[in-house]
C-alpha cells in the first residue's frame, strides 16, 4: 500500500473520529441546556441489563400482594406513558392554611410507573439522585401554577436513572427498599454522596431534637447536610432546603389517582410545612422514621 493511500485513509479516519465527537459533544450539550449545565447525560448513558420486566419490586401502595398492578388499572391509568419531561406541564395548587404550595404529577409519572413499569423500590436512589441534580444545578423553586420544567425533567431523569440502577444489581440487595447508606452505595456510579448516620424522627416527641421540625430546622439553617432523606413506612422521601428560605419535600411515589408529587413550603413556619408533608406521607404523630442527611 503506498504511503499516498494510507495517508488518505488516516486523514479519512480522523475526519470519522472528529465527527463522532462533533455529534457528541452536540448532543451533550443539548442535555445541559434542559437541565441548565448539567453532566447528568453520563447517567443516561447507564446499561440497563434488567429492564422493564414483570419481576419488579414493588414499594407503591396501589399493587397486589403479588407485586402486579390488575391489568384494568395498569392499562387506565398508564395508556400515554410520557418519553420525556419535555411536553409535561405539572399543574400546582396553594394548600390553605399552611403556607405551602403542591404539585401533583399525573399518575404515569411515578418511580412505580414510568414508562410501563408496575412496580418499584428505588425510591433512595431516586432521591439521592434528584437532589444531586438540585444541588449541582443550584436549582430554586417559586410556588407557580406550572411547576419548573427544570424540575419536571429532573424527575424524568432520576427516576430512570434509579429505576435502572436498583434493577442492576436488584438480586444482590439486601431488603427491598434500601438505607440512605445503602442507596448511595448502588448510586456512586453517578453522584458522590457522603451519609450521615440516621436518627429516629417523628412528628410528635416530649424530646425536642427527636422531632422532624428540630431537624429540618437544622437542614435548613445549613449546620446539618445539603439535603436530607426520610424512610418512613419503608419508602423514603427527599428534603431540599431552597433559596428564599423555602424547604420542599419531593416523594417520588405514586399516590392513589396521582403520581409523583412536590411540596414547597416556608422554613419560617417548618411546623405548618411538617404538618402538610404528616398528610401526604400517612404519617402519624407517634411514628418513628429514620432521617439521614448528606452531603455532596
Amino acid at each position: 500500500m503506498s504511503d499516498m493511500v494510507l495517508q488518505g485513509k488516516l486523514s479519512c479516519a480522523k475526519k470519522g473520529i472528529a465527527f463522532c465527537k462533533s455529534q457528541i459533544c452536540s448532543a451533550a450539550t443539548n442535555f445541559k441546556a434542559a437541565l441548565t449545565g448539567s453532566d447528568y447525560e453520563e447517567c443516561l448513558a447507564f446499561e440497563d441489563d434488567a429492564g422493564n420486566n414483570d419481576d419488579v419490586d414493588v414499594d407503591d401502595g396501589n399493587y397486589d400482594s403479588t407485586g402486579e398492578c390488575s391489568d384494568d388499572e395498569f392499562t387506565n391509568d398508564c395508556k400515554t406513558i410520557p418519553s420525556s419531561g419535555n411536553n409535561v406541564e405539572v399543574l400546582g395548587e396553594e394548600i390553605p392554611h399552611c403556607g405551602t404550595f403542591s404539585w401533583k404529577f399525573p399518575v404515569e409519572i411515578s418511580q412505580s410507573t414510568l414508562d410501563g413499569r408496575n412496580g418499584s423500590s428505588a425510591c433512595s436512589v431516586i432521591a439521592l439522585i434528584f437532589a444531586h441534580g438540585v444541588w449541582h444545578e443550584r436549582l430554586h423553586l417559586q410556588p407557580t401554577r406550572s411547576l419548573s420544567p427544570l424540575w419536571v425533567m429532573l424527575l424524568f431523569v432520576s427516576i430512570r436513572v434509579g429505576n435502572r440502577l436498583y434493577d442492576s444489581c436488584r438480586h444482590s440487595l439486601p431488603q427491598r427498599f434500601l438505607s440512605a447508606s445503602e442507596a448511595a452505595t448502588v448510586a456512586e456510579q453517578c453522584v458522590s454522596v457522603s451519609v450521615l448516620s440516621p436518627l429516629a424522627v417523628r412528628v410528635c416527641d416530649d424530646h425536642a431534637p427527636t422531632t422532624l421540625v428540630h431537624q429540618l430546622s437544622a437542614l435548613c439553617d445549613g449546620t446539618h447536610g445539603n439535603a436530607a432523606l426520610l424512610i418512613a413506612n419503608e419508602k423514603t422521601v427527599l428534603f431540599l432546603p431552597l433559596a428564599g428560605h423555602s424547604i420542599a419535600l419531593v416523594d417520588s411515589h405514586r399516590h392513589g389517582d396521582h403520581g409523583a408529587e412536590i411540596l414547597l413550603g416556608r422554613q419560617t413556619i417548618l411546623d405548618q410545612f411538617v404538618g402538610a408533608c404528616q398528610k401526604v406521607l400517612d404519617l402519624n404523630d407517634d411514628t418513628y422514621c429514620n432521617l439521614s442527611f448528606i452531603y455532596f
